[in-house]
């Protein structure tokens, strides 16, 4: 499959997945993915409609800590979990000297746990390679 899709500078984690384009199937996807990520760690909450980065992601869910980010282009998808770049809370004030190595450390974890229970919710597929026109060449992983 060749297809570029946008994931945001800074994300620690792209999990890539094919959707289909109909509006009604991916606002079901989002609300799948909310779940599997609220199961997954029970900090995240689904973030409203209007919160993107850039022009092409979509913050779907957050915390005070990690966003999580769709992006979709021609029935591909990427799922990026991008650490926040400063505390929005009082109570991560004690690290502002450490804040970025600390989210960055924290959203790796919790991209692990969330790559074993996205199979679960749809097909993944790993980027094999990118064209010099920036496309990019896809192969679906093996469960």
């Amino acid at each position: 499959m060749g297809r570029s899709v946008n994931v945001p500078s800074g994300s620690v984690a792209t999990f890539y997945f094919g959707c289909d384009e109909d509006s009604d199937f991916f606002y079901d996807l989002i609300s799948e993915l909310c779940s599997t990520i609220e199961s997954v760690e029970n900090r995240f909450y689904r973030a409203g409609d209007r919160e993107w980065i850039g022009q092409e992601g979509r913050v779907i869910s957050k915390c005070g800590i990690a966003k999580v980010v769709l992006s979709e282009y021609c029935g591909l998808c990427s799922l990026a979990v991008v650490p926040c770049e400063d505390a929005d809370e009082e109570a991560w004030a004690p690290l502002q000297g450490v804040w970025e190595s600390f989210a960055e450390t924290w959203s790796t974890d919790f991209a692990e746990k969330l790559g074993a229970a996205l199979p679960q919710v749809v097909d993944l597929y790993r980027r094999v390679g990118c064209f010099s026109n920036g496309e990019c060449v896809y192969e679906r992983v093996a469960v």
